[in-house]
């Protein structure tokens, strides 16, 4: 019974930290719509996503035949 009161005693202050937290989640989201609306609009494309099996810690490598007609440029 005493985990129950607690429950019930911890509800409210839960509550409110979801309403707390809920606009400023939503902020976020616009706000990141946004930045990513305005980079694809210059024309450069923007990801905030997480992508594990692209994880180029020392950049990415470059086939030979890309190497050459960078060379001829």
């Amino acid at each position: 019974t005493i985990k129950t009161i607690g429950k019930v005693a911890a509800a409210p202050f839960i509550g409110l930290i979801y309403l707390i937290t809920l606009p400023v989640l939503f902020g976020f989201a616009i706000l990141s719509s946004a930045v990513s609306g305005a980079f694809t609009l210059v024309g450069k494309e923007a990801a905030f996503n997480w992508r594990p099996m692209e994880a180029y810690l020392t950049g990415k490598k470059k086939k030979k035949d890309e190497d050459k007609t960078e060379e001829e440029k």
